[in-house]
């Protein structure tokens, strides 16, 4: 059993270069093997297919037999170095389990000769092996990959090598893919884009080359070279009804708006789309405008093209993140609605309601869309609207059931923060000293505990976590981080220090949607909100910054009317009174209550 299960290894290694219906495992080609009625050859041969391990030994002896007796027979010896390999990698299999240093070297020695001797005796026996048996050389050198894959180290560009000159043998659409991907991982774009071409050369139908050129094009710019390859795709994709890959729609669109058609860019989309998420991110990314898309949906409409549903929701979207119009939006929604309540329609429909004003339709759609989810956003409504008590009391219920539920440091953090809301912070003490107990980063924690140490009049005692929030931050460069690095400087007194974060966070700061997909994202300042950059500055003073960043969080904001929280934080305490500060609230407030 043993042997086989290496057999089996060693066999699903080599089908993951390439497919074993182009090239076979074992040497014993029907149109050139002269051999096949030799007993020796035909014994050995039949122990290595079935893999019996008590018999191995006698292969080896049956193919040792073999070539004595007729020195031109090749086939026998790639078969002996097929075994040789197999047992090298058995030898060293007792070795992988330990965590003993010169074991596992002495594991890998044994693997490094063995597939050296292979590659040697493959090698003699290949140029025994006539040139016209094409389907053996491909098989031999595509065993020299293998084997110098599994060399350590790994000896990349001579199994590279052996499967180029596999393909010059026996053109394989999966030999030129692993070669394309080996070369992309490598980012040598131009030689996968050579290894591409040649494949396309053989295989001009193969979807997967054409979407690999789509790609490749497309970060090049080269937009005609992506609406002939994405377009050869999607033709192949519709004529043989399957799933059509989505990087190439966005590929193909992004190229009709680059070559200055928007109209059919937007055609195109919505004449296949039923994902409305998926439609309104790549409309959006190609610059799509909201009007043309709107009017080209109702001409669908019209002619009963598409999914209703899908077109109130993609108008929905557009009326609620472009337009700004909640009414329209929210309308749309409920339209959409059809028998189907799902988690991503309450969040859109509940954040429309939100932002028209309609806080108790906002909170019910917000609560379905928990319940349907275990992520939702009526935590951070309830956060917004300044409805702490139901959070709490949430919060200690789920502590007093820690047999039930698992208590994460979240947990403790999120009720020290209520408490210090609620200007509890006495309260708030307790657990966020769980909090910063139980986690090696515990920032969030570090800063509310030191903030309701000095509000319970033991100020010295908060300049200690403080200054582990500085240090932990040192290396810390992602803007969450700095952002609570600036508030612990702020407390300390060291405001130029902060100003100094401040100022970086601004340079990489930019809207972030609520719909957009992770990997668009990016990653320089995509988690910092306004809402914080303006909090750090009401805490070092600077009135007037604060109230610009203040502004930008009303527009740019994920939830941006959290205008309860914002009564209750504290940080905003030394400009709620001011006349500019108050003007602000009182302008966006208004905008918030007539947006119905």
């Amino acid at each position: 059993m043993k042997a086989r299960l290496f057999f089996l290894t060693l066999f699903l290694a080599t089908i993951m270069l390439v497919s074993a219906d182009e090239l076979i495992m074992w040497f014993d080609s029907d149109q050139y093997n002269k051999w096949s009625t030799s007993d020796n050859f035909v014994e050995g041969l039949k122990i290595l297919k079935h893999g019996n391990e008590a018999e191995i030994d006698n292969a080896i002896s049956y193919f040792d037999k073999e070539f004595k007796q007729h020195p031109s027979n090749g086939y026998a010896l790639c078969n002996k170095s097929i075994i040789l390999a197999v047992q090298s990698m058995m030898r060293s299999y007792d070795f992988t389990d330990t965590e003993d240093l010169d074991s596992i070297a002495t594991g890998k020695e044994i693997v490094n000769k063995g597939m050296h001797q292979a590659i040697e005796l493959m090698h003699q026996g290949q140029k025994l092996i006539p040139t016209a048996d094409s389907l053996m050389q491909a098989n031999a050198w595509l065993w020299k990959a293998y084997f110098y894959k599994e060399c350590e180290p790994l000896d990349s560009l001579q199994m590279v090598s052996c499967l180029e000159k596999s393909t010059e043998y026996r053109p394989n659409a999966d030999i030129y893919k692993v070669l394309i991907e080996l070369a992309w991982d490598e980012d040598n774009m131009s030689k996968s884009e050579e290894y591409a071409l040649k494949a396309l050369e053989k295989f001009p139908d193969n979807e997967n080359f054409l979407m690999l050129m789509a790609n490749i094009m497309t970060q090049r710019e080269d937009y005609d070279g992506v609406l002939n390859y994405a377009g050869r795709y999607l033709k192949l994709a519709r004529l043989q009804e399957e799933e059509i890959d989505s990087d190439v729609v966005l590929a193909y669109a992004n190229a009709l708006s680059q070559k200055g058609h928007p109209d059919d860019a937007t055609d195109f989309l919505l004449s296949g789309g039923v994902d409305y998420l998926f439609l309104y991110n790549t409309l959006k990314r190609i610059g799509a405008h909201p009007n043309m898309v709107l009017s080209k949906i109702g001409q669908r409409e019209f002619t009963e093209e598409g999914n209703p549903v899908v077109w109130n929701m993609l108008r929905g979207l557009i009326y609620c993140f472009d337009k700004h119009d909640y009414k329209s939006a929210t309308e749309s929604f409920l339209k959409a609605k059809n028998d189907n309540e799902h988690r991503v329609w309450n969040q859109c429909i509940g954040y429309s309601y939100y932002m028209a004003g309609d806080i108790p339709n906002a909170l019910l759609h917000a609560q379905a869309a928990t319940n349907l989810c275990v992520t939702g956003n009526l935590q951070q409504l309830q956060e917004n609207q300044g409805m702490i008590d139901p959070l709490i009391n949430d919060i200690n219920t789920k502590l007093s059931l820690s047999d039930v539920f698992t208590i994460e440091t979240d947990d403790y953090v999120k009720l020290g923060e209520y408490y210090m809301l609620k200007r509890c912070p006495e309260k708030a003490l307790e657990p966020l000293g769980n909090a910063m107990a139980i986690t090696t980063h515990p920032l969030q924690a570090n800063l509310y505990y030191a903030m309701a140490l000095t509000d319970v009049g033991r100020s010295a005692e908060a300049t200690k976590p403080l200054e582990e929030i500085i240090d932990l931050v040192t290396e810390d460069l992602s803007t969450t981080s700095q952002a609570i690095k600036a508030q612990a400087c702020a407390m300390l007194g060291r405001t130029n220090e902060a100003r100094s974060i401040l100022e970086s966070l601004e340079k990489v700061w930019h809207p972030n949607p609520l719909f957009i997909s992770d990997e668009n994202r990016t990653l320089d300042g995509s988690d910092v909100t306004c809402y914080d950059i303006a909090a750090v500055y009401a805490m070092i003073g600077d009135n007037a910054k604060s109230c610009e960043w203040t502004e930008k969080h009303f527009e740019n904001d994920e939830l941006p009317y959290n205008f309860g929280y914002m009564a209750l934080d504290r940080r905003f305490d030394a400009i709620k009174k001011l006349p500019e500060f108050q003007k602000l609230i009182d302008k966006y407030y208004y905008q918030w209550k007539n947006n119905k």
